[in-house]
């Protein structure tokens, strides 16, 4: 089993989404997914699906969020989900979400002399990222407080990524590679004719 969190939030089984199946459900999978072994606390989630005004029902709501969570992975010993006095765990190895090994990967590239090999660990961090982080979740905590930060990192592993092959004289790759890039950014800052 694998998570996903740079694209589309999920659970995969050999190449297959599991779910879950509610922007609900897949904004608290995110939440218990961007630190995974570390518990969340149920105020914590009601602020990431409703933001400082959650509803009466919200504990409830998370309660049956979970529920169901722990039923998409309950034939799958490697994610466990638990409960404690702190809130909700779920325990998987770091290796298994997305997230996280393209972390781990740019960590690798940054203690590597070696300029091409530090690319290829780059050029595979990247490969990681199926689109914008934490697509289709609920509220908008993840998207406002979350998702530009991941973006960074992202734009930051390119950068150097970009400087690398640079170095070894891939000019024309990288001018293709970046340019829509640049086209994004000036639409973003609402330049004439985007």
């Amino acid at each position: 089993m694998e998570f996903r969190l740079l694209g589309a939030v999920g659970a995969w089984h050999a190449g297959r989404r599991l779910g879950p199946s509610t922007p609900q459900q897949r904004t608290i999978l995110a939440m218990l997914l961007l630190e995974p072994g570390r518990p969340v606390p149920v105020a914590r989630l009601e602020t990431a699906l409703w933001g400082s005004e959650p509803p009466e029902s919200s504990r409830n709501a998370v309660q049956g969020h979970i529920s169901r969570l722990r039923r998409l992975l309950a034939p799958f010993p490697e994610a466990a989900l638990t409960t404690s006095a702190r809130g909700y765990c779920l325990t998987a190895g770091r290796d298994r979400v997305d997230l996280h090994r393209f972390r781990e990967l740019v960590r690798d590239a940054g203690g590597e002399p070696d300029p091409e090999r530090a690319a290829g660990l780059l050029r595979a961090a990247l490969a990681l990222w199926q689109g914008p982080p934490l697509t289709d979740v609920a509220g908008r905590w993840l998207p406002d407080v979350v998702v530009p930060g991941l973006e960074e990192e992202r734009l930051t592993a390119l950068e150097r990524r970009a400087a690398l092959d640079l170095r070894q004289g891939r000019h024309q790759e990288i001018a293709a590679e970046l340019a829509p890039l640049v086209g994004r950014t000036r639409c973003g800052n609402g330049s004439p004719g985007c």
